[in-house]
């Protein structure tokens, strides 16, 4: 299969499914279970080479929605895992003003993510707690001088927090 396999629809990839296993014969509520399987498939590629293969090592008329979501976890490889946004918030923790010796430090900064969009708090007031507590950890750690940088509109970073 190529690359326009990537925007198939979920009733393509069944009819190319039937394609392949000629001898089954799909009733309307399987489809619909094969539909509903796909649509929640974050990579149809690697669902339609899962197909491939699991034809490949086919003895059966018909194709096994378990066997291909076997097969799709094996080529996965945690994909879809990697797939998820990350949280980013622009917030960033620098170092402003190094410790005696430790100029390197001014080129470190690390940016406050979360695992998830999903998990990024709501409440302004939550960020800012987050940021600090950041902040503070590499104050104490590293020394030198930290602060926290927020992104606004007017310009790329506005100094805030200390």
């Amino acid at each position: 299969m190529n690359e326009e396999q990537n925007q198939q629809s979920p009733k393509e990839i069944v009819a190319y499914i039937e394609s392949i296993f000629p001898r089954w014969i799909a009733t309307e509520a399987e489809i619909e279970i094969w539909i509903e399987t796909i649509e929640a498939i974050k990579s149809p590629t690697v669902w339609i080479e899962a197909v491939k293969e699991h034809y490949k090592a086919s003895p059966y008329n018909q194709p096994k929605i378990a066997k291909i979501l076997e097969f799709y976890r094996q080529r996965n490889h945690g994909a879809e895992k990697r797939e998820v946004k990350i949280g980013r918030t622009g917030i960033s923790i620098r170092c402003v003003e190094p410790p005696p010796g430790k100029s390197s430090y001014l080129k470190f900064e690390r940016e406050l993510i979360f695992p998830c969009e999903d998990q990024i708090p709501g409440d302004r007031n939550e960020l800012r707690r987050i940021a600090e507590n950041m902040r503070d950890f590499h104050q104490q750690t590293y020394g030198g001088r930290w602060m926290v940088f927020w992104p606004t509109e007017e310009s790329d970073y506005t100094y805030r927090g200390l």
